[in-house]
């Protein structure tokens, strides 16, 4: 039997048009947010900061950066592991040009099923209804 271990992330909510925001890493096929892992003496903001400009090649507007909460389950893209996403809302400025690992971004619409089944486990069980229940989307 494995044992499982759990990631640290730090994850961002975009909304425009009450679409929400969704990349998806080469050879993978699950749409995840933009965010990532905390680098040693990074605070949560400036993991967004540089993980906003890695993978999108934008800005984020740090003063539009609030605190939602912490979701949990399984990790999308490492098997036997559990995700555990710090999760905040926020604005990005620029054009969105997906960069290194990230190969695609796409608007999501909550009413797209199709799309809502490609989904990591922690946006499609946990972050997903939130947002949609707190009326975000």
């Amino acid at each position: 039997m494995t044992q499982s271990h759990t990631i640290t992330k730090i994850g961002l909510v975009v909304i425009r048009e009450r679409r929400l925001l969704v990349v998806r890493k080469d050879g993978s096929p699950w749409y995840i947010l933009p965010g990532g892992r905390p680098e040693p003496n990074e605070n949560d903001t400036m993991t967004l900061e540089r993980e906003i400009t890695e993978e999108l090649s934008a800005r984020l507007d740090v003063t539009s950066v609030s605190f939602i909460g912490t979701f949990s389950d399984r990790a999308a893209n490492e098997p036997d592991s559990i995700v555990e996403i710090r999760l905040y809302n926020g604005e990005i400025q620029g054009l969105l040009l997906p960069a290194n690992e990230i190969v695609e971004y796409r608007w999501l619409d909550p009413a797209d099923a199709l799309l809502r089944e490609q989904l990591a486990p922690s946006i499609a069980n946990q972050i997903l209804p939130y947002l949609l229940t707190a009326n975000l989307l």
